[in-house]
């Protein structure tokens, strides 16, 4: 079952509720004043409880859960004249979004999960639903939800459905909520089982990508831009950009991302569609690369001393600054964030720009003068379209091993970061 809350409130302090260590930031406001997310709640737990003692309206959404509730909700953050470095929230302070009368999407069947992926601005969301069994109401497989539509399955391409479940998942959205991109299983005209990326509109449906093999190569898209007109991945081990060039028939062209003599690994897109972040190997080392439109060849932006991998996920809508996490060698230790992979207990967030290069962003803060009240910031999942808020994942220091992850959202000013009067222009190209 999803519960979505979407409510405009205040702040509200939730340190009685341990469920807001859940709390995972999706997405944020050109100016920072929303952040858009889901709270994960486990069946029978003190977290479901609280909210059930809390809110009659979220009792259903507590009660029934077969194992988890994802409570999606968009917070009213405010706004704040001051152009200053700080913490928006923290761990043991963040806000839970009550409203008088809160709008729940109950959108799995019992005995099933659904995993979202991605939100938008107006908390549309996509993801996986894998439900026990298919039934008219869940057939499974890629879904967008939305808060005047509600859940639309996407299926998949042909061949795609196995032992009656379409096997798509979707990753990613557009900022107007018209497209969505991920991908899908689908079988070739010589019967090979292969999988490929996908662009689906309402109008056109699930759109193949094709692969940069033929129609028998692998395709897997990574992301979107907000336009929802570019998208990036991975085919048959080579990042990839693809660029619609006919709208009216959802057809477009993939051409391949190239390296800097090893491996390279497209992750992220600036909503304009003209920044590609990634990593890429040079002589044994990961590096942070960027290709720019119509390039081909990344430009090397550098390392972080003490680290040796990267992981960007996010830029700003203009492409100035980036963020992501960094690590240094393996580690058996790990904490455990909302939904997805575990993260190294040695992970830090990071920010790259061009006058500054590669920063820990903790390092940064602290810098600043601004405390992170003795929590580490593990990960960079999400970036303000201007630049200035930056979501992810911390923990206290010292925590054990498998400890739940919290969010964090803090601003980091510089002369990367846009006006506000500037992003607002550049978002509206594409709502």
């Amino acid at each position: 079952m999803i519960g979505a809350a979407i409510a405009k409130t205040g702040w509200r302090s939730a340190r009685s509720i341990v469920a807001v260590a859940a709390l995972a930031v999706v997405t944020l406001s050109y100016d920072g004043a929303t952040a858009s997310g889901y709270y994960v709640v486990p069946k029978g737990s003190e977290d479901a409880k609280a909210l059930a003692a809390e809110a009659t309206a979220y009792k259903d959404a507590v009660q029934n859960v077969p194992e988890l509730s994802f409570l999606f909700c968009t917070i009213d953050l405010g706004t704040d004249p001051k152009n200053s470095n700080d913490v928006v929230f923290y761990v043991e302070d963040l806000p839970f979004p009550f409203g008088d009368d809160p709008q729940l999407a109950e959108v799995s069947e019992p005995g099933g999960s659904i995993i979202p992926a991605a939100m938008n601005g107006y908390a549309a969301v996509v993801g996986t639903d894998y439900p026990s069994k298919a039934t008219p109401q869940h057939s499974g497989g890629a879904f967008r939800w939305t808060l005047k539509g509600g859940l639309a399955f996407l299926g998949s391409l042909p061949g795609g459905t196995f032992n009656d479940f379409p096997s798509s998942t979707a990753i990613g959205i557009s900022d107007n909520s018209a497209v969505v991109v991920g991908t899908s299983g689908l079988t070739t005209t010589d019967g090979t089982l292969t999988q490929h990326a996908f662009r689906w509109t309402a109008a056109l449906g699930m759109t193949d990508l094709g692969s940069l093999n033929g129609a028998d190569g692998q395709s897997q898209a990574t992301a979107t831009d907000a336009a929802g007109d570019v998208v990036i991945g991975q085919s048959n081990g080579v990042s990839f950009r693809w660029n619609l060039t006919e709208p009216h028939t959802g057809k477009g062209k993939m051409v391949a991302l190239g390296t800097l003599g090893g491996t390279a690994t497209a992750t992220a897109i600036s909503a304009d569609g003209k920044t590609i972040v990634g990593a890429a190997t040079v002589g044994g080392e990961t590096h942070l690369v960027e290709w720019k439109k119509d390039q081909k060849i990344p430009r090397d932006l550098g390392t972080m001393t003490g680290e040796n991998f990267f992981s960007p996920t996010a830029v700003s809508a203009n492409g100035a600054v980036i963020v992501g996490t960094a690590l240094n060698g393996n580690t058996r230790n790990f904490y455990v964030p909302p939904s997805g992979p575990n993260i190294a207990a040695n992970s830090v967030a990071f920010r790259w720009t061009q006058a500054t290069g590669m920063q820990n962003l903790n390092t940064l803060m602290k810098e600043a003068g601004v405390s992170l009240h003795d929590n580490t910031l593990l990960t960079a999942t999400t970036i303000s379209p201007d630049g200035a808020f930056i979501g992810g994942t911390q923990v206290k220091k010292g925590a054990p091993t498998e400890t739940l992850t919290g969010a964090s959202l803090v601003r980091y000013m510089d002369g990367a970061v846009m006006t506000a009067k500037a992003a607002s222009r550049l978002m509206q190209k594409y709502q």
